[in-house]
């Protein structure tokens, strides 16, 4: 994974991209909040608790299939 810093949105937007996974979240989290990137390789849970573990969100999976951060 090649994942530059930036933005929740962004951030979350290409994790999911490059992983093939269903992200959501509240918008309100997003707001403000720079994520930092992710660079080389990980699996879906790792990646997820690298780049959104440092401001104490985690991200679990639904029994649809989505991911959500909270």
């Amino acid at each position: 994974m090649d994942i530059p810093a930036g933005s929740l949105a962004s951030v979350s937007r290409q994790f999911a991209a490059t992983t093939g996974t269903k992200l959501e979240y509240n918008s309100r989290i997003a707001q403000d909040l720079s994520l930092p990137g992710l660079h080389g390789d990980f699996s879906v849970q790792s990646g997820f608790s690298q780049i959104f573990g440092r401001h104490g969100l985690a991200v679990l999976q639904g029994r649809s299939g989505y991911f959500t951060i909270v």
